[in-house]
Order: structure tokens, then C-alpha cells, then sequence
């Protein structure tokens, strides 16, 4: 806790700041995650962005160890950071109060409350050691906007709770209302008997659809006449993966972030000679791109179980580098949980049935093919034997996802064991043998 002193009278604290630190974040009581006080050199502050008819920006501390936290701004908040950054002309250290805690699986995070108040470069303590620690940097405030941690959040927003299309038409549950996926397709049609943008209230915050009355337009959310309401992107499109394919919308910033031209010059457009299939034109080109969507499932998804697609919250351009980063990162997952299952299953057969896998895939003289017709005979049926032991010992421990790399070269993830063939003395066809027994 700090207190500073009032010049006039001493004895009565000038500033009263109960601070928490970043990495304590996650494990304060629910009880205790209110109105919670951080100080940090501002690292970087996203664009205005919309959540459910609220206007949001993110801001990001750094604390001498050079750990990052996002504070999520919300309404009122956001003009008090506005007025840090119009009069500043340095990268400042923040006092930042009364935040709540929150979280995005297992992403901590703080919001403002209407209580907030920030502090620029108070002279306390806490951030006189901040300003002179080797964190620290000055910088020109210019900086903040395209900084780095605002990227970078983006980037790990586009990674989380990846699934495929068939997982979450799977997951469509009452327990899944709100929950968040990421998901990577291509965007194989454009729906064009769907108007690709609607009249929308003009107010910040609501957007929402305006109705046509007299010389005028009336948004129901406002309560409001609107003059002259705007053009507001509402673009379905078909997507598809390696799984499934279903149908998914995409309003305004998020639409136009894909076509690259305001809804209002479209809407423009197709009131001309040949406008509409200009714009089915344009629309057309983003036929083929792959992108990751964020998609978060509502009531309408659970009841409809998917049937008239889903909504995007985000669009993401792919990063091929850091998708690749993501697929390495799982593999090796997937092969320390493997070589854990595999430890322990040695360590509880019989000493006769404790196989040294490495060394039957030595004895493999096997061909081009995959065949591996010179081993012997029993030691082919201890392989087949191994496997179905394995895959019984995988089953039991609720593995949920399997990973195996078969004698033809295929490598895949999948959610069943491959069928095991080959001329083992207990299966019948070919000379293929799936050899994932030294996988699982």
C-alpha cells in the first residue's frame, strides 16, 4: 500500500493505493477481485473496438520484470486514457485504480468500473523505482499505437480454443452458450440472395438496424429518429475446413476488413447502371482466402444446433508463421503425453510382455512400401498383441485424441485408432501394417 502526503497537513494521506501484482493476479479469492489498483509503463493502446454495444479499448502495462498485463477500458475510461495520450509527450508510468478482475480461459485481465482513475508519473515510491529500473524506456507517446503488445494480443487472440468446424458443431450444448472458439476455413461462397448491408443507427455503441418511417428512420434501441442512418456491412458467406462446412456472417469492421472498401461506397455503388453485379464482383474476390474467425456461441446456435450458421466476433488474416508455430508446439504435446503413456504401460506389463519398441522397429526389414514381411512371425503377432494393449491402456485413461504415424508414411491426428491391418496371424488383407504402436 502507498500513501503520500499532503503538503498542507502531513498526517492525511494525499493518494491511497492497496497495489497487487501482476503475477498475483490469478490467484487472488473471488472475494478480493475488486476494485484492485496496478501501476506499469504503458506499453501499447488498440484501436476502439465495440463489444456488445460498448465501446472498449485495450491498454497494456509493463511492471519492472518486465511482465505485461491488459487492462480492458471500457465507456467513460476510455476518454480519461484518451486525455494521458493527448497531453503526453512521453511513454508514461500509470497509476491505474478500482479494476475488477477478469479472465479468457486461462488469460488474466483487468476492466474498469465507473470508479477509475489514472495517475500519470506520480511521485511515489513504487514509480520512481519503476522509471529508474532497466524496463524502463523513454519513448515518444507516438509509438503506442501500432506497439508491439497490441499486436501480439491479436496474434494470441487468433490462436485460442482452436477447433475444427466439426468440434464445435459437436460442442452445441447448453453448457457451451458464451464460450469462444477460433477456427480456420476458407471461404469457399458468398450468400448473394442476402443483402450484403442494412441501414444502421448512427449513434456509437448501437448499430443496430434503423426502419423507415415517413421522411425519416427510427432506431427501436435508441428510441431515436435517425436522419440519415449508415450503410452497415452484413455479408454472409460460406466457409469450409478439412471437417465441415457451415455458413457464418460478418458485420461491419470486420466485413470491411475483408472486401478493403467501406460499406458506404458499396452502397453507393449498387444503386448505379450494373451496380449489383459490380458488387457481387467485388464481394467475390474473397472467395478462396483462408482466414481464422472467432466465433462465440449463442442461444439461437444451440437451438438451431447450427443449421443457420454462426456469427463472427473477429476476423483474422491467416499467419501462416504462426500457425506453423502452433502445429510444432502440438506435436510436441502430443509426443511428451505419448512417451508418459508409454512409460507407464511398460512399467506395468509382465516382465515377458515389456517390449522395447525401438528395437521391433529395427527388426522391421521392411521395403519401400511399409512391408515387413522378414520379421518373424511371433514377433509380428507381439506387435499386433502390443498395439490392442496399448490402444485398451489409451481408451482407459480417456485419451481423447490419438496421434500415429503408420510403416506408409502417414502422419495425422485423429480421434479413433486407425484400423490395423497386415499379416499378423489375427487380421486378414493386406501387407500393410499401421505401426502407431510406437506412437501411442
Amino acid at each position: 500500500m502507498n500513501r503520500g502526503s499532503s503538503e498542507a497537513h502531513p498526517e492525511i494521506p494525499k493518494y491511497n493505493f492497496d497495489f497487487v501484482e501482476f503475477n498475483k493476479i490469478r490467484l487472488l479469492p473471488k472475494e478480493n477481485q475488486n476494485l484492485q489498483d496496478v501501476y506499469g509503463t504503458l506499453e501499447g493502446v488498440s484501436q476502439l473496438m465495440f463489444r456488445k454495444g460498448l465501446m472498449l479499448k485495450e491498454i497494456f502495462l509493463k511492471n519492472s520484470s518486465g511482465t505485461e498485463l491488459k487492462i480492458n477500458l471500457w465507456e467513460n475510461a476510455i476518454q480519461l486514457m484518451d486525455n494521458v495520450i493527448t497531453y503526453a509527450t512521453s511513454v508514461p508510468v500509470l497509476v491505474v485504480t478500482s479494476l475488477t478482475v477478469g479472465s479468457y480461459y486461462d488469460q488474466y485481465f483487468l476492466n474498469s468500473t465507473s470508479a477509475t482513475q489514472f495517475y500519470v508519473n506520480l511521485e511515489i515510491p513504487e514509480v520512481l523505482e519503476l522509471q529508474n529500473s532497466s524496463t524502463f524506456k523513454e519513448r515518444n507517446i507516438s509509438v503506442l499505437q501500432a506497439s508491439p503488445s497490441v499486436e501480439r494480443n491479436m496474434k494470441d487472440r487468433s490462436l485460442r480454443n482452436r477447433k475444427t468446424l466439426s468440434q464445435i458443431l459437436q460442442m452445441l450444448n447448453a453448457e457451451s452458450v458464451g464460450q469462444v472458439f477460433t477456427c480456420k476455413a476458407i471461404i469457399k461462397d458468398i450468400v448473394h440472395d442476402y443483402a450484403p448491408f442494412y441501414k444502421s443507427c448512427t449513434k456509437i455503441g448501437c448499430r443496430k438496424k434503423v426502419i423507415a418511417k415517413g421522411d425519416h428512420y427510427w432506431c427501436n434501441n435508441c428510441n431515436n429518429a435517425i436522419p440519415s442512418p449508415d450503410a452497415r456491412y452484413q455479408l454472409k458467406a460460406r466457409i469450409q475446413d478439412d471437417t465441415e462446412s457451415t455458413l457464418i456472417t460478418i458485420f461491419g469492421d470486420e466485413a470491411e476488413e475483408l472486401l478493403k472498401h467501406p460499406a458506404s461506397d458499396l452502397a453507393r455503388l449498387i444503386e448505379s447502371a450494373d451496380g449489383i453485379q459490380t458488387v457481387k464482383a467485388i464481394m467475390d474476390e474473397i472467395i478462396g482466402t483462408s482466414i481464422v474467425f472467432e466465433i462465440k456461441i449463442n442461444q439461437y446456435n444451440i437451438q438451431s444446433q447450427g443449421k443457420y450458421g454462426f456469427t463472427a466476433n473477429k476476423v483474422f488474416q491467416m499467419d501462416y508463421n504462426l500457425d506453423s508455430r502452433q502445429i510444432q508446439e502440438e506435436i510436441e504435446q502430443v509426443t511428451e503425453s505419448s512417451q508418459i503413456l508409454n512409460d507407464s504401460f511398460q512399467a506395468q506389463l509382465p516382465d515377458n510382455m515389456q517390449l522395447n519398441n525401438s528395437t521391433l522397429m529395427k527388426e522391421k526389414q521392411r521395403d519401400s512400401f511399409g512391408q515387413f514381411n522378414d520379421i518373424p512371425q511371433n514377433k509380428k503377432k507381439d506387435l499386433i498383441k502390443l498395439s490392442k494393449e496399448k490402444l485398451i491402456c489409451a481408451r482407459s485413461a480417456n485419451v481423447k485424441q490419438l496421434f500415429y504415424i503408420s510403416s506408409s508414411g502417414i502422419c495425422k491426428q485423429t480421434n479413433e485408432a486407425p484400423h490395423v491391418e497386415g499379416e499378423c496371424g489375427e487380421c486378414s488383407g493386406s501387407d500393410l501394417c499401421v505401426d502407431w504402436s510406437s506412437s501411442l
